[in-house]
């Protein structure tokens, strides 16, 4: 660590469990499920964002930092789809009696349906089911069958293991959706399926910080509010902190001995 500091500024709120014990457990369970679920959607983004700058061509590099921006971005719209298969509690680990929460469910019924009853959340749901939280061998089967003979399938080695990656395993279960629109919703080319997949995602995070604090204000006692310190500073080191203009995640990473 350097001995210079950088400045970086947060509004905190200061909660202990006791907050959380001194309201219904189902309410606060659902609070930290969806505070859970909006700590991984900004992890993703910050990641996202960090790879999303790198230029585009043919090199391995560029090939392996668009797997990862591909790789955050499905991960995060499967983290979304839960935050709608919660909101809609039909399974019963979602389902909950306490009237608190079925009125919040309501009262963001309508809101929910236009984020569920979209092409985008269908994508997103065949995107979770087939390869990211889970693989479907039937799916891959088909894609198999479509792919185009030229198509590049090269696998790339590394003794970092973490540098290796494999143009084979993303191209046939993950691109090869797009290319021959193999997804839910009208029979677009694969560059709109694409758009319609990320502008759901974009969409749906927003909803999700909106409920979520939304639904904090409606559990959490009243004197909560009074509890807010804004603008607090924090000096951590600068290697902690980065500028969007500047700062790329690496690609590859080098072993300790090299």
């Amino acid at each position: 660590m350097s001995g210079k500091k950088a400045l970086i500024k947060f509004d905190e709120l200061p909660l202990r469990g006791s907050d959380l014990k001194n309201i219904p457990r189902d309410q606060a369970a659902f609070l930290a499920v969806l505070f859970c679920a909006t700590n991984e959607v900004n992890l993703l983004l910050r990641l996202y964002s960090l790879y999303a700058r790198h230029p585009a061509s043919g090199s391995p590099e560029a090939l392996s930092g668009q797997m990862t921006q591909l790789f955050l971005a499905r991960t995060l719209s499967s983290k979304l789809y839960e935050v709608i298969e919660l909101l809609n509690g039909k399974t019963s680990w979602y389902r909950t009696n306490d009237q608190v929460i079925k009125i919040f469910q309501e009262k963001y019924s309508e809101s929910l349906r236009e984020h569920s009853d979209s092409d985008g959340f269908a994508i997103a749901r065949t995107l979770r089911n087939d390869c990211t939280s889970h693989y479907s061998l039937a799916a891959a089967r088909k894609n198999i069958e479509s792919l185009d003979d030229s198509l590049d399938c090269t696998t790339y080695l590394h003794e970092n293991e973490g540098n290796s990656f494999s143009l084979l395993g993303e191209n046939v279960v993950f691109n090869e959706r797009f290319r021959v629109g193999r997804l839910p919703g009208e029979q677009d080319a694969n560059e709109e399926k694409l758009g319609v997949w990320l502008d759901w995602t974009i969409a749906t995070t927003a909803w999700l910080k909106k409920i979520s604090a939304d639904f904090a204000v409606t559990v959490l006692p009243d004197d909560v509010q009074f509890r807010l310190r804004e603008n607090q500073l924090h000096w951590p080191d600068p290697s902690y902190v980065g500028d969007l203009s500047r700062t790329f995640a690496p690609v590859f990473l080098r072993s300790i001995n090299q």
